[in-house]
């Protein structure tokens, strides 16, 4: 009898310890969140201030540059055509000054950076440059590119950023302002892209040496990494489909029969149907994360916008290689080498 009244009160404090540990941990928990959710809605005052965006004729960067606007930031809009220009200048203030800049060519940057000089005051700086601008590049398997299209690629989205961001750093440095870099998913994950994701790597390297070369000048350099957005860099009837279907017409006989006649259409069935599901219409995730950067009390050094940035991007670069291959590799049609 004695034994078993034991057993009942072990049981009863056993169970009272998993009701203890779990309030604990739901504290602990909640105790955290509140702490990150209060860090977050501290910002710095942001009229008035002056900000650079490189591409802005569409996507993220035109929806930042608007947005800015109304906050009453002076915004420097970097636009690739003139056609982007002038839609901008239609409906935004005065405060917004569009300029015409092709990142990929010194002589446009030094052109932007003279600009830009002109019309900020003399004793103000640069608060804020947002490298964005981008282009998708060729689309397909690695062995399909040609030099110059990889150099296009490169030349925007890394040196084109590298040479805009030492161009205008002294302005940046004088107002110890903040250099946001548009990264991206594909740089750590092995996804054929064209060359994106081999360039956006590289930026990510570029930016986490600048940051601890700036870090005594007062310059803070921060990373966006975004996931699958539906802007036209992921748009896959207007510009990814016609990208990958002209590196397969050029390619010889002799490469088309390795691959197999049905190869280009099966993959290019398993890209649309991907974009389909994975990008988002919420380009303001995106937008956010870059003000956050731009203007919070305590902003990151890193952030991943979109629910699969964060839930399957992210997460992978942690996992094995065999298994991130074995996964990698169930999206690429078998090709018919392989099959024979």
């Amino acid at each position: 009898m004695g034994v078993d009244k034991r057993n009942i009160l072990m049981q009863k404090l056993d169970h009272e310890r998993v009701i203890y540990w779990t309030a604990c941990a739901c504290i602990t928990f909640c105790t955290l969140y509140t702490i990150y959710w209060l860090r977050n809605q501290f910002f710095i005052a942001r009229r008035g201030k002056y900000v650079l965006i490189t591409g802005c004729d569409t996507g993220f960067g035109n929806k930042l540059a608007r947005a800015l606007d109304k906050q009453e930031c002076h915004v420097f809009a970097m636009c690739f055509t003139e056609d982007g220009m002038q839609k901008l200048n239609a409906d935004t203030s005065e405060r917004l000054h569009c300029i015409q800049l092709d990142v990929r060519k010194h002589d446009s940057v030094l052109k932007a950076y003279d600009e830009v000089k002109r019309i900020l005051p003399a004793h103000k700086g640069l608060w804020g440059l947002v490298n964005n601008a981008g282009i998708t590049g060729l689309v397909g398997m690695y062995d399909w590119w040609t030099k110059e299209e990889l150099q296009n690629v490169f030349d925007v989205h890394l040196l084109g950023a590298i040479d805009v961001t030492n161009t205008f750093l002294p302005l940046v440095k004088k107002a110890k302002g903040r250099v946001v870099n548009m990264c991206s998913s594909l740089g750590i994950n092995p996804i054929p892209s064209g060359g994106y994701g081999i360039a956006k790597l590289g930026l990510m390297a570029f930016s986490d040496g600048l940051r601890i070369t700036l870090k005594k000048h007062g310059v803070s350099i921060h990373i966006i990494e975004p996931g699958y957005f539906r802007t036209f860099v992921a748009d896959a009837k207007r510009n990814i489909l016609p990208s990958m279907k002209k590196a397969w017409d050029r390619l010889s006989t002799e490469e088309k029969d390795a691959y197999g006649p049905d190869y280009v259409e099966e993959y290019s069935n398993k890209v649309e149907d991907a974009m389909k599901l994975l990008c988002s219409p919420r380009l303001h995730y995106v937008t956010d994360d870059i003000q956050h950067a731009l203007f919070a009390r305590w902003p990151y050094n890193r952030y991943a916008p979109g629910i699969d940035a964060k839930l399957v991007w992210q997460p992978l670069q942690y996992f094995p290689s065999f298994i991130t291959d074995k996964l990698f590799e169930t999206f690429n049609p078998i090709p018919k080498c392989a099959k024979e």
